[in-house]
């Protein structure tokens, strides 16, 4: 858990918008590409979901989307 809350503090606006402008509408695919490939398959499915909601709230605080 103390990893996936690390993982958490990627999950910025700055990051949501860079990975918005490169195409991406889904909090699954965002997530996905702010972590980075490698680590997210890595993740248990719980932490993966914790993380997407994370991008979702920031999607939706910030009407990104």
């Amino acid at each position: 858990m103390e990893d996936t809350v690390k993982l958490l503090d990627e999950i910025t606006v700055d990051n949501v918008k860079k990975q918005i402008a490169d195409g991406w509408t889904s909090s699954f695919f965002i997530a996905e590409h702010i972590i980075g490939d490698a680590i997210w398959e890595c993740l248990p499915d719980w932490d993966r979901k914790i993380i997407t909601a994370r991008v979702h709230r920031v999607i939706r605080e910030n009407k990104l989307l």
